[in-house]
């Protein structure tokens, strides 16, 4: 065995054998020490990435590494009539390549299953495409495998590509499987990359864990990359529609879109919530901001890929005021996410040892709140810009007649997924002055 190795913080290598080896024997002898140990840090990146480590192998190099998978998975790809029948009915009617893509991609994503069955060599190589599909179930290598085959039946070339599902950003220099844990589909022709274990991310759009990753493509032993994140595509966008009563107490409506990394969570908790009592969802959303009260939070189909994203609700929030004299307020959030407010909650690890994962967002708040003729309004929050690094937050206060418009805009843009040093002191500087914006208050005096 041409056994290669690498030792970073380790040291050691060859040594001579002992005399009860055989002489056609090699033998390594390595040595770790680390007297201290650090517990794990909120947002920390794999330590794969970063960690003093021993790394072993027999392959040559990526390319061989991948051949050696592709030789494997590639028979288990073989298109059947089932199969052959499948794709073609899927795409009947498609416009173009992608239109046909898109269409398998959704069927699979919705009809086959989630389930992992490691049983001998199963653990690194698929079963066979028609076995997945007539049992509807498999792993990701299942699905990328199902996949491939009807992509194949259509004339559409793929490839299986490995990724590290998680908060691992680089690759090693030696071929191993660490960090490798996953695999999605790729078809280059596109430059499309799929995850349909997912489920709930539309086609062109992938988890958060699998976003920002080089990728090795097993079918031409090539690397790729994933896209990252980016605040025209990860995006949050709410609005709401409030008006306070008599009684102190407010009655609103609220629609909030999102996009890419936050669309496949909320298609995910809206699909986990489907048969649930509303009762204890509303209650849970309410107590975030300290707010009680009733709402409804209406159907839509999380399974509709194809459709713009969005999720409505209509609810009625108990007296937040006192009706006599004078008072103040913050802005209510009734049952949006409020990104920003658990945003302000998260305050950097002040001596942080470890590089930690960062994304490129943008959340959108918008809210207006009508008053009642008898609260006479006598100060708003004023507006505020704030730009910290990649960080950016805007919010103004407008006020016409009894009804108050409020605008909130967040945005982090970065060129890695990887936050440095100068990162973190940007942050801590504008989430003091967020938390300051989302604590402002609205003077008020009952007439």
């Amino acid at each position: 065995m041409n056994l290669r190795f690498e030792a970073d913080g380790v040291s050691g290598g060859p040594v001579d054998l002992l005399p009860t080896d055989e002489p056609s024997n090699k033998r390594y002898r390595f040595v770790f020490q680390q007297s201290i140990t650090y517990p794990t840090e909120l947002g920390r990146v794999d330590i794969s990435d970063f960690a003093p480590h021993l790394s072993l192998t027999t392959f040559a190099n990526y390319a061989d590494f991948a051949k050696a998978y592709e030789d494997r998975a590639k028979p288990k790809a073989a298109v059947t009539p089932e199969i052959s029948a499948l794709a073609k009915k899927l795409v009947a009617g498609a416009k173009d390549e992608r239109d046909r893509v898109r269409r398998i991609y959704n069927w699979v994503s919705k009809n086959i299953r989630y389930v992992a069955v490691y049983v001998g060599e199963d653990g690194y190589v698929p079963h066979a495409a028609h076995s997945v599909l007539a049992n509807r179930y498999g792993d990701c290598k299942d699905h990328v495998v199902l996949m491939e085959s009807l992509l194949a039946a259509v004339g559409i070339k793929s490839s299986t590509a490995l990724i590290n599902m998680g908060m691992s950003y680089t690759i090693p220099n030696l071929p191993t499987a660490v960090p490798f844990n996953h695999v999605i589909t790729c078809v280059p022709s596109l430059d499309l990359y799929m995850d349909s274990t997912a489920g709930f991310s539309p086609l062109g759009t992938l988890p958060d864990d699998d976003t920002a990753k080089t990728v090795l493509l097993t079918a031409t032993g090539e690397f790729g990359r994933t896209p990252g994140n980016h605040p025209e595509r990860d995006f949050t966008f709410s609005q709401s529609d409030m008006v306070m009563n008599k009684d102190g107490s407010i009655t609103g409506k609220s629609s909030v879109r999102v996009g890419g990394i936050h669309e496949f969570d909320s298609r995910s908790t809206q699909f986990e919530n489907q048969g649930k009592e509303q009762g204890p969802i509303i209650n849970a959303l309410f107590s975030r901001f300290q707010q009680t009260g009733t709402g409804q939070i209406l159907k839509n189909d999380p399974w509709d890929l194809d459709a713009p994203w969005s999720v409505n609700s209509t609810f009625e929030i108990d007296s937040m005021v006192n009706t006599k004299g004078a008072g103040a307020m913050t802005i209510p959030y009734g049952l949006t996410p409020g990104f920003l407010k658990r945003m302000a909650s998260s305050k950097v690890i002040t001596n942080r040892r470890f590089p930690v994962a960062c994304s490129s967002i943008r959340h959108t708040e918008l809210t207006t709140l009508a008053f009642p003729a008898k609260m006479k309004i006598q100060r708003v929050p004023s507006k505020i810009h704030a730009r910290e690094g990649a960080f950016e937050y805007d919010a103004t206060y407008e006020l016409k007649g009894q009804v108050l418009s409020i605008s909130r805009v967040f945005t982090s843009k970065r060129d890695k997924p990887v936050c440095n040093e100068k990162d973190e002191k940007d942050w801590n500087a504008l989430r003091t002055k967020l938390q300051q914006d989302l604590r402002s208050q609205v003077f008020f005096n009952w007439k």
